[in-house]
């Protein structure tokens, strides 16, 4: 795909669900933030892709019913009672549906209240998401060593340390982390703009 189309476009393309190249596109845009949301459920990472995977499938069945109407609220929190719907389905067919049932100390298949728990998990994670993506668009844009000057300095290491590191001088990552941060702003931008 050469961009972002917009969320809204999206979901009317997948309602055919055979065209490969949407569900390409959908799948690159959420699958990572749904295994995100699974893989807090306590999964291991091999059980969380194959919780992603029936996730994924059951979108595939019903998004070409799907009718996006933001009065009715977002499609993230829509997204995350479909993956936790999937989850409950998982922890039943694992017999783990009573231990869940504990730990939560509710019934897990009720609707998941609104609650700013949920409203601050969703959106931790669909910040994280939507980073991610910038930066797997914007790492192509860099050669060199920009990126990995960028990482080192958000791993919290000072300018002169990785100035040291890859053995260039600290105005070079002044340049380097400037540079970076600039694209990774402008595309987190867009992307909120097109993906909400």
């Amino acid at each position: 795909m050469n961009d972002y189309q917009t969320r809204q476009t999206l979901l009317e393309k997948i309602k055919d669900q055979y065209d490969d190249d949407s569900w390409a596109d959908f799948v690159q845009f959420y699958e990572r933030f749904i295994y995100t949301i699974v893989r807090e459920s306590g999964l291991s990472a091999s059980e969380s892709k194959d919780v992603t995977q029936q996730v994924l499938l059951k979108l595939w069945d019903v998004l070409p019913k799907f009718s996006y109407d933001k009065e009715k609220g977002g499609f993230r929190n829509w997204l995350y009672r479909v993956t936790k719907r999937t989850l409950v389905d998982y922890w039943r067919r694992e017999g783990r549906y009573n231990q869940k049932k504990e730990e939560y100390g509710k019934d897990v298949d009720i609707h998941l209240p609104e609650s700013s728990h949920l409203d601050e998990l969703l959106d931790r994670e669909w910040k994280a998401h939507i980073a991610n993506l910038a930066m797997d668009k914007i790492r192509k844009r860099f050669s060199g060593k920009a990126i990995e000057v960028f990482y080192a300095l958000l791993e919290g290491k000072s300018i002169a340390e990785v100035a040291s590191e890859f053995d260039i001088a600290e105005n070079s990552v002044y340049v380097y982390r400037a540079r970076v941060s600039e694209k990774l702003t402008a595309e987190i931008k867009y992307l909120k703009k097109q993906l909400g």
